[in-house]
């Protein structure tokens, strides 16, 4: 087997979109529709969560959350947020979305075929509108 060469593999890997000005940027919100975006996202921060235990949430399409459009039922739902300002080993961890996120709505799902439950931001849900079966 022939040694590998650093110079080959580097050059391979440059051609393959590798690099940071190959890759394709996200769709970009223009900056005036982003800070009309951004002012409602503060007024929700700031506001008392809007659901109630029962209500079918999913999460906002745009925002961190995964399942955009899966309904969630809202289990809890806390007058005063879990935040969560632990120090952390890495420093990269706080510029993570959960440090210091104000958990303030208890959601289950179904994921992989089993209901589960977690704590959520409300101000990145919304209801849900899908379809729903009724019981009759």
């Amino acid at each position: 087997m022939p040694a590998l060469d650093l110079s080959d593999l580097l050059a391979a890997a440059s051609r393959n979109g590798s690099r940071r000005e190959d890759r394709d940027e996200p769709t970009k919100t223009p900056p005036d529709v982003l800070c009309l975006t951004l002012q409602e996202v503060a007024a929700r921060y700031v506001s008392p969560c809007p659901f109630k235990v029962g209500d079918i949430v999913t999460p906002r399409n745009g925002y961190y959350y995964n399942n955009v459009g899966v309904p969630h039922v809202v289990l809890e739902v806390r007058n005063s947020p879990i935040q969560n300002f632990d120090i952390v080993e890495d420093m990269r961890d706080q510029a993570m979305p959960t440090f210091g996120a104000r958990f303030d709505v208890r959601v289950a799902t179904e994921l992989l075929g089993k209901i589960i439950a977690f704590w959520q931001e409300s101000w990145a849900l919304e209801a849900y509108t899908g379809p729903r079966a009724t019981l009759d």
